[in-house]
């Protein structure tokens, strides 16, 4: 057999097998993500911190078979992780100063960071109206200027495609915590 064929099946394996491990890790990544934003809307900020600090190990991990197979780095389940990592600091971040906060990851790129945005943005309004079921009505308003904030930013760009469904939604989530605060105006009558 051609030697050639031979060097290429090689390297052909060796990509499928650092694929699958980083498949591996990015579900674990996106799953330990997903837990830590659940742990935030619980109060538990420290135990979200923790599992983000996991997810940081386990992208650390990916990285190295990245780094052999930088195609790797277009990986969907690779960039789902990314995004629910980002999503759920941005909801961290929102959680502790009522802002969009700067990541300062280089891994999480501009589109990643706005899609992460759209959802945080969500993660806010669910936690609002958590809040404002307790009798917090501050809540619903800081809840309300984060989602304007979002909504500006997407209507500043010009998209499409999936960061077009990220902004719509993003939309969606400003309407719903805007009619949070209509309901209480009426209330308060």
């Amino acid at each position: 057999m051609n030697r050639h064929f031979s060097s290429l099946r090689g390297e052909i394996a060796k990509r499928g097998q650092a694929r699958d491990v980083l498949l591996a890790l990015s579900s674990k990544a996106q799953s330990r993500a997903k837990r830590a934003s659940f742990a935030f809307h619980r109060g538990d900020l420290s135990g979200g911190e923790s599992m983000l600090g996991e997810c940081r190990k386990l992208f650390s991990e990916a990285r190295k078979h990245i780094r052999a197979f930088p195609s790797l780095a277009d990986v969907g389940a690779y960039q789902a992780a990314l995004e629910e990592y980002a999503e759920a600091q941005l909801f961290l971040g929102f959680l502790k100063t009522g802002e969009a906060i700067d990541l300062k990851d280089p891994s999480i790129h501009a589109e990643i960071y706005a899609a992460a945005l759209s959802d945080a943005v969500g993660e806010a309004v669910r936690w609002a109206r958590m809040r404002a079921a307790e009798g917090d009505g501050q809540a619903v308003r800081v809840a309300a200027d984060y989602a304007r904030q979002a909504v500006d930013f997407f209507l500043s760009l010009d998209v499409s495609g999936y960061l077009r469904t990220k902004s719509d939604q993003c939309k969606k989530h400003l309407h719903s915590v805007e009619m949070m605060l209509y309901d209480q105006s009426l209330r308060s009558l």
